[in-house]
């Protein structure tokens, strides 16, 4: 992804792997799984919404349980 101030709303496979913060082949992978949304289909390439990428990542994201809850003597 180029240096913007902010990410394009809307990104093809290679840019919306890397606003996730993963290798392209694993974003397929979560993409294929059903843990991010599928693309749109825009000028006739695949591209991915960064609101719905944003939205899956929130809930993935509250998916996590903290381990330090479990720990005695560990504040969470």
């Amino acid at each position: 992804m180029t240096s913007r101030a902010y990410p394009p709303r809307m990104m093809k496979r290679a840019d919306a792997a890397y606003y996730c913060s993963l290798a392209p082949g694993k974003f397929i992978q979560e993409v294929a799984s059903g843990r991010l949304s599928p693309p749109v289909t825009l000028g006739g390439e695949d591209h991915w919404d960064r609101g719905a990428l944003d939205r899956d990542l929130d809930r993935l994201a509250g998916d996590v349980t903290d381990w330090r809850r479990e720990q005695p003597g560990l504040a969470a």
